[in-house]
């Protein structure tokens, strides 16, 4: 599994969250991904990626080998209250409620079929954990 955060912690160079930085990001996790494939290794990227079109390229580059996407899709005021690494405390200190907006939920392009969306607020870790798992023997005993 290829984290977002342990990505932007130990990869150099650090990135910040920037539009061009963000794609960066999740192009990295992509690269790391197509190696590991490429040894027979499935990597599961769990990780923000909020630009559709780098997850469209994402589905592109990995087509042959399979390509899921699991939506996590709480409300925005569930994303503030779980933030572990107070990322929106920050932005909130700079900026207030407005900056949130607009640095993270209006730059923020949902899915548009994603394979499966899970409203994390409502469903438990088991649920969640048990739809992914469904969904990933269903797609792979085809």
């Amino acid at each position: 599994m290829l984290d977002g955060d342990e990505l932007r912690d130990r990869l150099p160079p650090q990135l910040g969250f920037s539009t061009d930085a963000r794609s960066n990001q999740f192009a990295r996790a992509l690269f790391i991904a197509e190696l590991l494939s490429a040894h027979g290794i499935v990597a599961i990227l769990a990780l923000v990626a909020p630009f559709a079109s780098d997850r469209d390229g994402g589905r592109d580059r990995f087509a042959a080998a399979g390509w899921f996407e699991v939506y996590l899709d709480p409300p925005q005021r569930i994303c503030i209250q779980r933030d572990s690494r107070g990322l929106y405390a920050r932005l909130a200190a700079r900026g207030g409620s407005s900056l949130i907006e607009s640095e993270v939920f209006e730059r923020y392009e949902p899915p548009q079929a994603p394979a499966l969306r899970l409203d994390t607020n409502r469903l438990t870790v088991a649920d969640s954990t048990a739809a992914i798992l469904e969904l990933l023997a269903a797609k792979t005993t085809r």
